[in-house]
């Protein structure tokens, strides 16, 4: 397998799933002019230009006509990091930034800093006040950005979500996990023919000055009211990973059966 069988290669990156650093290792691998990070594009056009693309793109949207993968993280870790980074556009260092965002996002933001986000019962108001059109997007955002195009979501139960999530992950070329990121990492180089071994750095931090302390009961609880669907999308590829290295094949064939026994039925 060589580097020339995958000229095309997208990343579809999750908020605060290590995409910065998974980013970062192309670009240390193909070379900053190659790659384009934070793209909002991932089409024929854009790959016409460069080989590696990234972006907070669903993938709905997105050419199939390359090598597409993802990394996911625990769902209760991700909307509590992404709650935090949320926070961070409000700190007055990073005014600037916050003033180049869409129009669209800055009420949530704004909320958010009213929020306390030590308190359970706080941090669930306002997670109830971002409706299914929000264009601020915190709720089983894996499965969502996995299941839809950005201008397609639409309302469905948890478990429908969960189950046309898991159905598109069987579509990516590879997918990983944040908290296995350099043997993750290594595998997809391997997969991708490259000689080298990614350069992995935890970079993107999020700089907020508040925590969401999510192993606090009350806090875990809450947040988990807010990504079943991601949980059970997480589990799943937990399993599927698991039984892919051991040889044993996990075909979408049996999404159902395992779907059925994760969720109780």
């Amino acid at each position: 397998m060589s580097k020339e069988n995958f000229p095309r290669i997208g990343f579809l990156h999750i908020p605060k799933t290590a995409g910065v650093s998974v980013g970062e290792a192309f670009v240390q691998q193909l070379g900053a002019e190659q790659c384009a990070l934070f793209s909002d594009d991932m089409t024929e056009k854009t790959f016409r230009y460069k080989r590696f693309i990234s972006g907070h793109i669903y993938f709905g949207d997105v050419t199939r006509d390359a090598f597409l993968f993802t990394f996911l993280r625990d769902p209760i870790r991700q909307i509590a990091s992404h709650l935090m980074w949320i926070d961070h556009y409000n700190l007055p260092q990073f005014q600037h930034e916050f003033e180049v965002l869409p129009k669209s996002v800055h009420s949530g933001i704004r909320q958010l800093a009213n929020t306390d986000l030590s308190n359970a019962k706080s941090i669930d108001n306002y997670l109830k006040q971002h409706p299914l059109d929000s264009t601020l997007r915190i709720a089983n955002l894996q499965s969502e950005m996995l299941a839809f195009k950005r201008q397609g979501v639409v309302g469905m139960s948890n478990r429908e979500l969960a189950d046309l999530a898991i159905r598109r992950l069987g579509e990516l070329n590879f997918f990983g996990f944040s908290e296995n990121l350099l043997t993750d990492m290594s595998s997809l180089f391997h997969m991708l023919g490259f000689d080298s071994s990614p350069k992995v750095s935890r970079l993107n931090l999020s700089p907020s000055e508040r925590i969401v302390d999510h192993q606090l009961p009350d806090v875990r609880r809450v947040l988990s009211n807010y990504v079943q669907a991601d949980q059970w999308l997480y589990e799943y590829a937990l399993n599927a990973k698991s039984r892919s290295s051991s040889g044993t094949k996990f075909p979408l064939s049996l999404v159902r059966t395992f779907y059925r026994k994760i969720v109780g039925n």
